[in-house]
């Protein structure tokens, strides 16, 4: 009996390439998921502001049309600001203000053990809490940034539609350019 050879494997340059391509393609998604997710909610929010712009030109120009939106929607967002921002700021100091007595009570109520040891460690040490503090004060700019951008982004959407949605016509195949424009008159 002649001993068995091993498989050949071959795999063709093409298809080597098309792994490839998938990997790059994937990775640059990951890489701009973020970005995409912030133009989505941008286009989101730009439709959402383009029914206020078509009404307006009933009575005014576009350009007036799409400044009364823009300033409705800056002045909503300085409102939400102005009454949410003190009453955090409040709640932030009574946080600090009770934090003492919270973590009495909290050692108060751990067993002694292995676990209590631990839990003091971790009240006591000072760096912990203000790295703590830093990185959500971190995320909360972060995160006020990022609605500054969106809405921003989503108003030169809204106030220039037309156009933006000719541009991105363009992208989709006759067959769905058809689809994409019922949709459009229904809105």
């Amino acid at each position: 009996m002649a001993p068995l050879e091993p498989p050949e494997w071959r795999i063709a340059n093409l298809t080597i390439f098309k792994i490839l391509g998938t990997l790059v393609v994937c990775s640059a998604l990951i890489k701009l998921a973020p970005l995409l997710i912030l133009l989505l909610l941008a286009i989101l929010l730009a439709c959402a502001f383009e029914p206020g712009i078509r009404r307006l030109e009933r009575v005014l120009p576009h350009w007036a049309a799409s400044l009364a939106v823009t300033l409705a929607v800056l002045l909503s967002l300085a409102g939400i600001i102005v009454g949410v921002l003190p009453a955090l700021v409040d709640q932030f100091r009574a946080i600090a203000h009770k934090l003492p007595e919270s973590q009495e009570a909290l050692l108060k109520n751990i067993p002694s053990g292995v676990a209590r040891p631990l839990v003091q460690r971790l009240l006591q040490n000072p760096a912990m809490s203000s790295a703590n503090i830093l990185f959500a004060g971190q995320h909360i700019i972060s995160a006020a940034s990022e609605v500054v951008l969106i809405v921003a982004l989503a108003l030169y959407l809204a106030s220039d539609g037309k156009r933006t949605y000719a541009w991105v016509r363009v992208f989709f195949s006759p067959a769905h350019r058809k689809k994409l424009d019922a949709t459009a008159r229904e809105g």
